[in-house]
């Protein structure tokens, strides 16, 4: 049985939760350890507040990115060629459940944040819809370079001329994607 992270982990967080299948989001307290490695659920931005000491790569303060996957076991054969997104594990290392990132606060292995705060990178956009749109303003005002990959030819206007994004591939089309 798994153990129930709001009561076994000593740092507290505050977020919401959908607990049943209405969807209705209610107010969850819950917690972190400084060694959970599973607790975002979805891309998330913010800064270091504490760093645990075989940390290297991040320091306080940084600003950083957090994509959708965000812990693993980082031992099996998946996670050994750094295919996490096909992880089939929902649970932290601990047993734990790994909840939301829609929380005041997250603790995330740092194998799993993004450093795309330097300008001149390159950053992908798959889709552009609501995230896709809010991706490539955020990739813009982080002076990155900002492809747009899409399905619909039309899109291409709207991301080149009103959001700024640098380049445009369709997806349909096989030459462009190489």
């Amino acid at each position: 049985m798994a153990k129930r992270a709001e009561n076994e982990q000593p740092q507290k967080a505050f977020g919401w939760a959908a607990r049943d299948p209405s969807g209705i989001l209610s107010p969850f307290h819950f917690s972190h350890s400084i060694n959970n490695l599973f607790v975002c659920r979805h891309e998330i931005v913010g800064f270091v507040t504490a760093v645990g000491s075989s940390v290297h790569k991040f320091k306080v303060g940084d600003r950083v990115g957090v994509g959708v996957i965000v812990g693993s076991c980082q031992t099996c054969d998946i996670c050994e060629q750094s295919l996490e997104n096909y992880y089939p594990n929902s649970t932290d290392h601990d047993g734990t459940n790994t909840y939301g990132g829609y929380s005041d606060m997250i603790v995330v292995h740092q194998r799993f944040y993004y450093d795309m705060t330097e300008p001149g990178k390159h950053l992908g956009v798959a889709g552009l819809g609501g995230l896709g749109h809010i991706a490539v303003k955020i990739g813009k005002a982080f002076g990155l370079k900002v492809t747009v990959i899409s399905t619909f030819p039309k899109k291409e206007d709207e991301a080149i001329n009103k959001l700024g994004a640098d380049a445009f591939v369709l997806s349909s089309d096989p030459a462009k994607l190489k």
